[in-house]
C-alpha cells in the first residue's frame, strides 16, 4: 500500500507576492543564500501539506474555513480542495494574520 498521490500546489497572487517579500527582507537582512535556504524551507512545507492537507488545525469560524500552519517566522494560511492545495497568504507570525483571516470572511 502506497502514499496517496499529493494534492498539486496552488499559490494565490498574494500569496506569491508574500513570497516574494519574504525573500527580498531574507536577501535584505541576512544575505542571499540564507534566503534562498529560508524559501527551500517554506517550499519543502508546501510540499508536506500538499501529502498531507488536514495537518494543521482548520479554522471553522470563519467562511470559507482555513487552515494555518507556522513554519519559522511565517504562517502558511491554506484551503484543501479536492483536487489541490490553495496556498492563500504566508504572513510573518508578528503581522495581523487575524485580521487577514477576518478580512477573508468579508
Amino acid at each position: 500500500m502506497g502514499q496517496p498521490d499529493p494534492l498539486s500546489l496552488y499559490l494565490t497572487p498574494k500569496a506569491q507576492s508574500d513570497l516574494e517579500e519574504v525573500w527580498l527582507y531574507s536577501v535584505r537582512t541576512w544575505g542571499r543564500e540564507q534566503a534562498d535556504l529560508y524559501l527551500d524551507t517554506l517550499e519543502q512545507v508546501f510540499e508536506t501539506l500538499c501529502y498531507l492537507p488536514e495537518l494543521a488545525r482548520e479554522y471553522t469560524e470563519i467562511s470559507p474555513a482555513v487552515r494555518m500552519h507556522q513554519t519559522g517566522q511565517h504562517v502558511v494560511i491554506y484551503q484543501a480542495q479536492a483536487d489541490h492545495l490553495a496556498v492563500i497568504r504566508i504572513l510573518g507570525v508578528r503581522q495581523n494574520w487575524r485580521g487577514v483571516i477576518r478580512a477573508l470572511d468579508a
